[in-house]
């Protein structure tokens, strides 16, 4: 839907908590708390979307991809064609973002990620940027979280464009130092 917002709600529990579909550009997400879905964000838009997607002091957390305690990859899945999607202030909580190859510009600002439940999610990256030539993913002011003791190679898998800049990463609690920030 054009000029769609959704703000100060809370999605809990669906095996997808929040769908963007297909016609849907200029969309605002706002001060939602999305959590305990089996994937909290999942775009499945195939025709006219993605001109302006923000997604604004929200939280997404808790994937229950594969069942309880399971899995967290594609907990928010920016799959397909999307042209400019932004988070702001956005905290994400053993929880997978996946930007698939058809984004062109995914800009990531403040906010942090975190996996405090490591023990049920086991490791993975927090981010997978999808193998593109045309995909561009900016992370500016983000704090990182590493509470696992068993962390992956690394925090974040790139096969597009990536540009980082003032980001803080930090073992937090029992959590081992990763290897790698990014791995391309």
């Amino acid at each position: 839907a054009e000029g769609f917002d959704l703000g100060n709600s809370e999605v809990i529990g669906f095996g997808k908590n929040i769908v963007f579909g297909n016609n849907a550009y200029n969309v605002n997400i706002k001060g939602v708390n999305s959590r305990l879905g089996g994937r909290n964000f999942v775009n499945e838009c195939t025709t006219n979307c993605g001109e302006m997607l923000r997604i604004t002091d929200s939280l997404f957390a808790d994937s229950e991809y594969q069942g309880v305690g399971g899995d967290a990859r594609y907990c928010m899945d920016f799959t397909g064609d999307l042209a400019t999607v932004e988070l702001t202030n956005v905290s994400v909580d053993d929880c997978h973002i996946f930007v698939g190859a058809g984004v062109l510009r995914f800009n990531v600002s403040g906010g942090h990620w975190e996996n405090p439940g490591y023990a049920s999610y086991g490791g993975y990256h927090y981010m997978t940027i999808a193998t593109s030539s045309y995909a561009y993913v900016n992370i500016n002011g983000t704090m990182i979280m590493n509470s696992n003791p068993t962390p992956p190679n690394e925090l974040i898998w790139n096969g597009g464009t990536l540009g980082i800049t003032d980001v803080t990463v930090v073992a937090n609690g029992s959590g081992a130092v990763v290897p790698n920030l990014v791995t391309n």
